[in-house]
């Protein structure tokens, strides 16, 4: 049944002592109506009978204007039963009105307008106040985006928002300079101001081969551990040993110590001595003796 919409009711009366239908009862009716549950109200119209124990009772707009409609109807005559009728109402938008005019090809052919047909306006068709147009018939939507596809693009387009929201407003134009920071500006002042070795500076300061001929024979003549222990060498010999070593490793262009073992190397990297350490207790050294080759 269409909500807010004037419609007419039919209603049956059974007579409960022979259980057939009551005729000639309509003047003895009375009918109430209840809107949603609600309290029943005595209906606008008057009940008319049509016949064969069948009445009906027109329904005005304001009382379908429901969701559900209720009709009871008394009668003052003995035996006379009426039972009561139920109707659910809907919103006319929810019916697609009278179309029998449009053809059915309108829904895969050519393009079609929908105009009115048998009282069917477009409004009444489409539940819209505008009119609407039908196109051609639709393309292959298969491959339209899926919302997978469109969650995957949205990551996608995430990802690169973040790294051009880091670009300046105004990017430098291709083959411009760079400026760089302040702290590389000084730092590559610093550098530049810095007082670097010349190669000559550094040849003048490696020992040369008769200041390393010296020192092999010095080294060779250094007091053995057996002499220091035994007297030989005093505290006073011991700080001249220091002195000496201070002196070799002045002398010697590099040099490197493995466990006991001394090595130098002249400027060109060839080793020129090897030497055995001793160490006391304390781990210092006590004798340079050379090694035997």
């Amino acid at each position: 049944m269409l909500k807010n919409t004037a419609c007419t009711i039919v209603y049956t009366t059974w007579n409960d002592a022979t259980g057939n239908v009551m005729t000639g009862d309509v003047t003895n009716h009375t009918a109430t109506w209840s809107k949603d549950g609600g309290t029943p109200a005595t209906c606008t119209n008057s009940p008319v009978e049509i016949g064969g124990g069948a009445y009906k009772i027109a329904l005005t707009a304001t009382e379908t204007n429901c969701d559900l409609g209720t009709l009871i109807v008394s009668s003052s005559t003995t035996d006379a039963v009426i039972p009561p009728q139920v109707y659910v109402f809907h919103d006319a938008s929810l019916y697609k009105a009278d179309v029998s005019g449009i053809p059915a090809s309108v829904w895969s052919n050519s393009s079609r307008t929908l105009t009115s047909s048998a009282g069917a306006s477009a409004a009444d068709i489409w539940s819209y106040s505008g009119g609407r147009t039908l196109t051609s018939s639709p393309t292959d939507i298969s491959g339209l985006a899926t919302a997978s596809n469109l969650s995957t693009l949205q990551t996608t387009a995430n990802a690169i928002k973040g790294k051009t929201d880091n670009l300046p407003a105004s990017p430098a134009a291709v083959g411009s300079a760079m400026t760089l920071t302040s702290a590389y500006d000084a730092a590559k002042t610093a550098a530049s101001s810095s007082s670097i070795p010349t190669v000559s500076q550094i040849q003048n300061g490696l020992a040369t081969s008769s200041a390393l001929s010296t020192l092999q024979t010095t080294v060779s003549g250094l007091p053995t551990l057996s002499q220091i222990q035994s007297g030989l060498a005093s505290s006073t010999d011991l700080a001249a040993l220091a002195a000496l070593v201070a002196k070799v490793f002045a002398l010697v262009g590099s040099w490197s110590v493995t466990d006991d073992t001394l090595t130098a190397y002249d400027s060109e990297g060839n080793v020129i001595y090897t030497g055995t350490l001793t160490r006391d207790t304390n781990d210092q050294i006590t004798a340079i003796t050379e090694a035997t080759t």
